[in-house]
């Protein structure tokens, strides 16, 4: 339960010692919450207290690993023997349980999705929709990790997932992740390298050999600038440069430097004027070509790529003009 005083440090005159025995009660009682929040006021009421600080650390840190489900914890051991303590009750307690009935879809291909999904027991049947045709994947089971297709990169998934018996599994919201970087540094690239390098939805994909765009996209290099579309199909007076590079005739690929990841994020799904520049000397104007969003790849140093679906096909000529001799 949250009170006045740790709302309001300033209002507790407990002394770190009576703090530290609070703290440990909470702790042991499983309140994490409340144990943390009240640790907070022993650094904001006592900050060279050092002893008790770390003691009340190292107690909530072991209690919270007593409480994490063993069965869970021996699933996911590839997982978390990599973790410090800390780091594994970190994830742990930051994924939720749920239970998914039978025959119920988890993923639907093109619809946005936040989550990265944890398999505890349960087989889930992967599919991929091209046009009229359903193209059966494979299936995924106990120990298998969903979602990190669109979990890790600002994009939307390229395949469907249903439960085909009752699946129980642990969720984490991208929410949760927010102040990992604070808190826990390295973290989150831990469990995104993990992620990646076991992911058994992108190992299917490939031995199926999927091919989700229609033309084959080749190196480009032009400049261009991007304006964002409102809804009444005007621009909206949002606009970014970048580079383009590669294209295909029914879409492209160009790098941006934004100092915000959010503002990257917003561009998944809206529509875009591309404005590529002409080469020097060229006699022809900007070629402007219009698309939607579909995938915002991370770069490093706040530089994403972004991956535009075309509205409308280019000809050979129009792609000639800005391709890379190969």
């Amino acid at each position: 339960m949250t009170t006045d005083k740790q709302n309001d440090p300033g209002k507790d005159r407990r002394s770190p010692e009576m703090l530290e025995l609070e703290i440990t009660k909470l702790a042991k009682a499983g309140d994490f919450s409340s144990a943390e929040k009240l640790r907070n006021v022993l650094l904001a009421n006592h900050p060279m207290a050092l002893t008790s600080i770390i003691a009340t650390g190292e107690i909530i840190e072991a209690e919270k690993s007593l409480g994490i489900d063993k069965n869970h914890l021996a699933i996911w051991d590839n997982l978390y023997s990599r973790l410090s303590q800390e780091e594994q009750n970190c994830i742990f307690y930051a994924t939720k349980k749920a239970t998914v009935a039978a025959n119920k879809i988890m993923i639907r291909q093109g619809k946005p999705v936040a989550r990265l999904l944890f398999i505890d027991n349960g087989r889930v049947t992967l599919f991929h929709s091209k046009g009229d045709e359903r193209i059966l994947l494979g299936q995924l089971s106990r120990g298998d990790v969903l979602g990190e297709e669109t979990f890790f990169n600002l994009s939307n998934p390229t395949f469907s997932a249903g439960a085909q018996t009752e699946v129980r599994l642990r969720y984490l919201d991208k929410t949760a992740t927010r102040d990992w970087d604070e808190h826990h540094p390295g973290l989150y690239q831990k469990l995104a390298d993990y992620c990646l390098q076991n992911s058994r939805a992108s190992q299917l994909q490939q031995q199926k050999n999927i091919e989700k765009r229609l033309f084959p996209r080749k190196k480009a290099d032009c400049k261009l600038t991007a304006y964002v579309l409102g809804e009444d199909g005007g621009r909206s007076g949002e606009s970014f440069r970048g580079s383009i590079l590669d294209l295909s005739r029914n879409g492209t690929c160009f790098e941006i430097h934004c100092p915000r990841a959010e503002t990257a994020q917003a561009l998944l799904g809206r529509v875009i004027d591309l404005e590529l520049e002409p080469e020097p000397h060229a006699s022809d104007g900007r070629m402007i070509l219009q698309g939607i969003v579909v995938k915002v790849g991370i770069l490093l140093h706040n530089d994403f790529t972004i991956h535009v679906r075309l509205h409308s096909e280019l000809s050979n000529s129009e792609m000639a003009k800005h391709l890379i001799e190969e």
